[in-house]
């Protein structure tokens, strides 16, 4: 269903936490946080920063967002409603995208190009250590990554390719999807 148009480039849409509003990014300078009601008239700011804002995702406590967010590069950034308060949970010299945290909240998947090239890691949110789950070293590019429901799994979306990656040993499947 066609919800509403904007006059300007928009991406990442996705869901808040209530299910009612759609969550995405600020207009060309990309600083903001904006919530739309589903008629796209109620515009609310959640979230103004001096760096870009992209890639926003839930957080499992139904009212905190994480996003990928920066000035040189691009760092994951958690900001909590609760207190207004903005933390950057992986901060590196490269760029780190594609956040997404477990189901259970305790674990947050990224994909980052420290070693070269696109590697999924994952950052232990109690702790605070970070693992490269994947060896790859190769020139893949992820669009995408999502939990399974379970948290066992992550299901990472490339330009032609879906794998599965088991999230604690790395290992990955490809799934048979027809090519077209």
């Amino acid at each position: 269903e066609h919800l509403f148009e904007l006059q300007e480039y928009t991406c990442c849409a996705i869901w808040d936490h209530s299910g009612t509003r759609v969550l995405l990014k600020g207009e060309l300078a990309e600083q903001e946080l904006v919530s739309f009601s589903l008629d796209g008239k109620d515009r609310q700011i959640l979230l103004q920063v001096p760096h870009r804002v992209s890639s926003p995702a839930r957080f499992p406590n139904q009212q905190d967002y994480v996003y990928v967010g920066g000035i040189v590069n691009r760092d994951i950034n958690y900001y909590s409603r609760a207190d207004s308060k903005l933390s950057v949970p992986v901060n590196s010299a490269v760029d780190d995208r594609l956040p997404n945290l477990s189901p259970d909240g305790r674990r947050l998947a990224y994909i980052s190009e420290r070693t070269g090239s696109d590697e999924v890691w994952i950052r232990d949110q109690q702790g605070g250590g970070e693992i490269k789950l994947t060896q790859f070293n190769d020139n893949r590019h992820y669009f995408d990554l999502q939990w399974s429901p379970d948290g066992r799994l992550l299901a990472g979306m490339t330009g032609n390719e879906i794998h599965l990656i088991d999230a604690q040993s790395g290992q990955f499947q490809k799934l048979k999807i027809p090519q077209s």
